[in-house]
């Protein structure tokens, strides 16, 4: 049975990846801007990472009452030619997504990360961006609970795909979706590997999410 559980879930992953390779031409875009430059991207919209306004994020070796965060600013030109300036954080408890127009733009993350010994180059660092058309994008999922019990097979949240029903206690679905939210939520997820099997446990394996995308 778990095999079989698997290989279904196998296939899911194939015919998302698929189904991806078909529709999502022009629909979803994942990119890493250097400081600096700029990209043509989704619906025709070029996308510029203007400047680090700020990185506070706590250094590597370092001990700090938080995470830190860190504020980068982009510039996005849309193909009407109308221009916006976005300030997005690598700190979930700030804003690191946003929706203009048609366009979902997240910050996934910024590189390289501090550390006590190297100062940063304002020229060295990457912004890496999930960028999709969310009038277009189409649900291959939803969210149904969250689990905050923290034991091994209970915490996390439990999606459905198809016909099959997974858990993913991964931090991205916290980042991005927040933890308090009403189920279900319709979704479009990019599924990852399995993590652990808790069949014997809490009947659901665990897996990893890549990226997750609220739909319409």
């Amino acid at each position: 049975m778990k095999k079989i559980f698997v290989i279904g879930l196998t296939l899911i992953s194939l015919l998302c990846c698929e189904n991806e390779n078909r529709n999502n031409t022009d629909i979803l875009d994942s990119i890493e801007l250097t400081y600096g430059d700029c990209f043509s991207t989704i619906e025709h919209s070029i996308v510029c990472f203007d400047t680090v306004i700020s990185d506070s994020r706590c250094a590597q070796g370092a001990i700090c009452k938080w995470e830190g965060n860190a504020i980068i600013n982009l510039n996005l030109t849309l193909k009407n030619g109308n221009n916006h300036e976005i300030e997005l954080n690598t700190n979930s408890d700030y804003q690191i997504d946003t929706t203009i127009d048609c366009l979902y733009i997240l910050l996934t993350d910024l590189t390289p990360y501090p550390d006590l010994i190297t100062q940063i180059n304002p020229n060295d660092y990457k912004a890496k961006l999930t960028i999709a058309n969310i009038d277009k994008l189409e649900s291959n999922a939803r969210l149904l609970n969250f689990n905050p019990d923290k034991c091994y097979c209970c915490w996390g949240w439990t999606i459905k795909i198809g016909n099959d029903t997974i858990k993913s206690d991964n931090a991205i679905i916290g980042e991005t979706m927040g933890y308090i939210i009403d189920y279900p939520v319709n979704v479009y997820v990019e599924l990852g590997d399995l993590k652990r099997n808790c069949s014997d446990i809490s009947q659901y394996a665990y897996y990893d999410i890549k990226q997750i995308i609220k739909t319409k």
